[in-house]
């Protein structure tokens, strides 16, 4: 029922090693966002508020997102799937805690 000691210890060195790849790269992405003054805002809480999925009218603003400029997404929830998405399409991103359940992302493009 359990997971044994031995595969637990397994399990935390793995996630250990995946996380410091991660973090090594998060950090290096961090460092070459460009200024906060290049991003521009769009709050979806209103949308989804209205049942309104916000993802196509987030589409059209990334679409439209040259080098050196970003996108700051204000969502009532981490929105990790959205993350996740434009991750796999070559968009670096930082997270922050809003006030109360808020969440402000910002995505950028990655410099090759």
């Amino acid at each position: 029922m359990g997971v044994s000691v031995f595969k637990q210890s397994e399990y935390r060195t793995k996630l250990k090693k995946i996380h410091s790849k991660v973090s090594v790269k998060r950090i290096s992405s961090v460092l070459m966002m460009p200024p906060v003054s290049q991003f521009k805002r769009f709050d979806v809480r209103a949308l989804i508020r209205k049942g309104v999925e916000p993802f196509p009218e987030i589409r059209k603003r990334v679409d439209l997102i040259a080098p050196g400029e970003g996108l700051i997404v204000v969502a009532p929830f981490l929105p990790s799937p959205l993350v996740e998405k434009l991750s796999g399409e070559g968009f670096a991103s930082k997270v922050e805690r809003g006030q109360g359940s808020d969440w402000i992302v910002y995505f950028w493009r990655e410099e090759d």
